[in-house]
This record gives C-alpha cells, structure tokens and sequence, in this order.
C-alpha cells in the first residue's frame, strides 16, 4: 500500500492540472446540516500504512485520536485510545468477505465509520467511474457504518459534484465528505485557499468534512515551482497554520495528516513526522504537542463513559444530537482556560442556564436531567 501510495504521489504531481490557485487539491471529504462536532474522538488524526502494521506505538505517541491505512485492517498490537477506521480503497474491496467483516465491526462496535475508493478519478488509485463507484455504494451502506464519500484528487473536477448528486438523486446514505490537500506549502496563500475551498464544500452539501490527507510535500519533485524554496522550516510552520485552521472550522469533523517511512523520499520528507530511527522529526513534535482547543463532554461523572470533544459555537438539541449528545446525556466537563460553557434547560438556549469556566467531575444531578443547548465560547 505505501508503495502504491507512493507511486500515486509522483504521479499526481507530475499533473499540471491538479494545481488550483497555488495548491495541489488531491482529497475531499465532509458530512451534512449536522456537521459540527468532532465527534467521540479528537478532530487530529494520521494516514500511515507502516506504522499501523508495525508500532501503532509512534501513533499513539502523536497523541491523535483517529487512524487509518488506507485498508479495512492493520496487523499492529490494537491501540485502545484511537479510533480506527476502516476504508474500501478501491473496488477489488468490495467483497462479501470485507463487507460481512465491517458489519461486524460495526455491531461489536469496533468500528464507526467507513472510508471509501480512494482518488477514483486517478490512473493508478482507484480509477473508477462515478457510475460505478453509485454502483457499489448500497453495499457499503448495508455495513451500517458512517460512510464519507469517494475521495477524488479534487473537489473541483466535477467527480464529487456527479457522485453527490447521483447519490441524492437515489437516496443513498452520505454522512460526511472526504477531502486531500497537498498545497505549495511555501505560498503564504496556500492556506486560505485550502479554507476557502472546504468552506464552498460544505455550504454546498451541508455535511462534515474530512482531510482524509494533508501534507506538506514538494511539489518541485513533480515539475511544477513551488512560489519559494522549500525548507523544513517552512514546512513546520505550514502545518501549525493548517492546523490551528482546520481546528477553528467546526464543519470539520476531522482531518489526517499523510506521515509515514518516508524521510529519505523527494517528494514526501518534508511531511514525515519520524526519521528514518524511528524518532520524531521536527514536524512530529509539532504534531505531537499542537494545542487542540475543544470543550469535552462526558456521559459519566469523573470525565467517564462516552465523551463528545466541541469547539467554540452555538448548539441546539439537533445539533447536538447530531454531534452525538443526546438531550439530558451530560455528567461531566472539561472547559479549556480562558472559555466559557453554558448549558441551557431547554432548546434554543432559553430555561435556566448554568456557567462553567473550568472542569467539572459532576455538573449536578438538575443540570444533567435538563441540559438541552449549549453555547461554548
């Protein structure tokens, strides 16, 4: 898989076309109307296919909630305190084995969501047709599983925009809209361009996004200039911007930084978070220590039982429902310094209110009977 994972990135590079307003768009994904939490997890994530059949270790150690390969399993020692999800690359995963497998992962509640046909608008990924891929899809629905659409090497070619309405047009289950970015990490615009471009995603389909790849790698390899040199330096600064961004947007559910064996490789280095011994690079330290600013919600007293990480926003009952707190469901907080939580009795934040400014092991038996909207600034 990393070496076809590879083979894809020089390929893609070497495409002129991909390049949009100073970036090189190659993924896209996102949810609908409810798309504002991050869900059970922390938004911050890894691709990996090394690690995850070797040392899921050094994924952990990068303090992220999430993970994935790019396949529907991984042969590592299984990690408790990240979430795994599956993915059907292409349509050779499309079997009675892998389905039957899913959708007893999801019933035994080992997985939760589901990625699906990896760049199938490339020669050498997936490589499929939107009709075919439509064709395919009541299978993946029959897992039960959260599903995110195909991810093309762009949200601009038209790919996404034909699958979406294809599958609104016969009523299939979309849950979230996957996305890839590898930008000229150098241009100073590259990151509002990537904003602007998931922003006009998510007003246009109204569900959650996620990065399923990010990177900083160079795009010189592939022929085309980057705006200045490239340099560590820059890419480390690149991905604190990126990411303090993708956290600031509360449509993005998720996102997934592309890191794995690959220091020594001309294109992908500057993205890599460990060497070629296995310890942290710069960027890895980054990625490991960056502040994730949400507020967390617990099901139980004691920060215990399911928890819902939100960033700052206004949240109804459906909205909140939809992020996965049902209504009289919180038993505990924790406010990160400096914000403010209120939760209201009732929806559309009217009834009484209560303020939280820091931690709370219980909120109070009145406060987790009645909790119905959240402000959270």
């Amino acid at each position: 898989m990393i070496t076809k994972v590879f083979k894809k990135k020089s390929l893609l590079l070497s495409l002129a076309s991909l390049v949009v307003i100073g970036q090189v768009g190659l993924f896209g994904v996102f949810k609908p109307e409810k798309a504002l939490a991050v869900g059970s997890v922390s938004k911050k994530g890894v691709a990996s296919n090394y690690y995850c059949n070797n040392n899921l270790t050094k994924l952990s150690d990068l303090n992220v909630g999430w993970f994935y390969n790019w396949s529907t399993n991984y042969s590592a020692t299984t990690s408790t305190n990240m979430e795994y999800v599956p993915m059907v690359w292409g349509r050779d995963y499309v079997t009675s084995s892998n389905i039957t497998a899913l959708t007893q992962g999801k019933a035994s509640g080992k997985f939760k969501n589901l990625l699906a046909f990896n760049e199938p608008d490339l020669a050498g990924q997936a490589a499929m047709s939107v009709d075919e891929a439509i064709g395919y899809w009541p299978q993946l629905m029959s897992t039960g599983l959260r599903l995110g659409t195909p991810a093309p090497t762009t949200p601009d070619n038209g790919w996404l925009d034909n699958f979406m309405t294809q599958a609104n047009n016969k009523g299939y289950k979309v849950d979230f809209i996957a996305l890839h970015f590898y930008p000229d990490f150098t241009n100073p615009n590259s990151i509002n361009d990537i904003k602007t471009k998931i922003t006009n995603v998510y007003n246009k389909y109204k569900k959650p996004i996620w990065i399923t790849e990010l990177g900083t790698v160079d795009i010189n390899a592939w022929g085309i200039p980057t705006s200045v040199p490239v340099s560590q330096q820059a890419a480390d600064s690149y991905m604190q911007s990126v990411v303090a961004m993708l956290e600031s947007l509360p449509f993005v559910e998720r996102y997934a930084w592309f890191m794995d064996k690959c220091p020594t490789d001309p294109v992908t280095k500057y993205s890599s978070l460990y060497d070629s011994s296995d310890n942290l690079t710069s960027m890895g330290k980054i990625y490991q220590t960056v502040t994730v600013n949400n507020a967390i919600f617990y099901q139980d007293a004691n920060y215990g039982g399911t928890s819902i990480a939100l960033p700052k926003g206004n949240y109804t009952m459906t909205q909140l429902n939809a992020a996965g707190i049902p209504n009289d469901w919180i038993s505990s907080l924790k406010v990160p310094s400096g914000w403010t939580v209120e939760l209201y009795q009732n929806d559309n934040f009217t009834g009484t209110k209560w303020t939280f400014t820091s931690n709370s092991s219980y909120v109070g038996s009145a406060v987790n009977d009645q909790t119905t909207s959240i402000k959270i600034y």
